[in-house]
């Protein structure tokens, strides 16, 4: 397999997976040459897109990434790779998704939301969606477990990726991920700040308490936040800042 993941083993982040090789190993091809890394990314995305395809993603090859829309929520599969392969050797397969949302672009807008990302509801790198890996990467490189790599790739987003992006279907779906307590890389700021998109201040409301309840040394966070005021130049960074700006913006407990 060419997958590469960072898990915990007795506490300690640890890699497994298929090793990077040496100088050495290099795979050259029948004619001496070495194919090109940018060659062997791209069309391998273009395998993996494949398989989504059909259930409603349009792949681009010019970035390359997969999206579908529902109404005005779009998803997003996104591809990357490094400026440190080296061909033959190190051909390195990330990938990222996430969710945006119409509905609560124009509440930003509209309510002079610090966030900057005004489309941006929740999302990250691919192993960020799963409690189970500290990272996850594809080698490659390879000829011979390319494939195998490639398949990989394409079962961890389907089975991992894709069902994440399915329960923001539509706007009543993210409300009842919310009222369900969230999901990963679903944080307090966008979710609250979606409740009040909606109309559902009482569920951004929610939001505040579950997470003041789930966590007890934040109540004194919160309080220090309330007392210093909120000075990042980029706006509020720490939770207990979003929820001192989220409190004042918005009349929230």
């Amino acid at each position: 397999m060419g997958r590469r993941a960072l898990v915990s083993v007795d506490g300690t982040p640890t890699w497994v997976g298929k090793p990077l090789g040496r100088l050495e190993d290099r795979k050259y091809q029948a004619d001496g040459s070495l194919e090109r890394p940018r060659d062997v990314y791209l069309a391998a995305c273009e395998t993996i897109a494949q398989n989504f395809v059909g259930i409603g993603f349009r792949y681009s090859r010019s970035a390359p990434r997969l999206r579908r829309k529902y109404g005005d929520i779009s998803h997003t599969i996104e591809f990357a790779s490094s400026h440190y392969n080296i061909a033959g050797l190190h051909v390195v397969l990330h990938a990222y998704a996430w969710v945006q949302s119409a509905q609560i672009s124009e509440w930003r807008r509209a309510t002079a939301s610090p966030r900057v990302q005004r489309k941006f509801l929740a999302g990250g790198m691919v192993h960020l969606l799963t409690t189970d890996l500290g990272m996850i990467e594809w080698e490659l490189a390879g000829p011979a477990d390319r494939e195998e790599a490639v398949s990989d790739a394409a079962n961890f987003l389907r089975e991992v990726v894709v069902p994440y992006l399915d329960r923001f279907r539509s706007p009543e779906a993210v409300l009842e991920v919310i009222a369900q307590g969230g999901a990963p890389q679903f944080d307090l700021a966008s979710m609250a700040e979606y409740a009040l998109s909606a109309g559902r201040k009482e569920l951004a409301q929610a939001v505040l308490d579950r997470a003041l309840s789930d966590n007890p040394k934040l109540v004194a966070m919160v309080e220090e936040a309330e007392r210093v005021g909120i000075h990042h130049p980029a706006g509020p960074s720490t939770l207990a800042e979003q929820i001192v700006d989220l409190r004042r913006a918005h009349q929230l407990r």
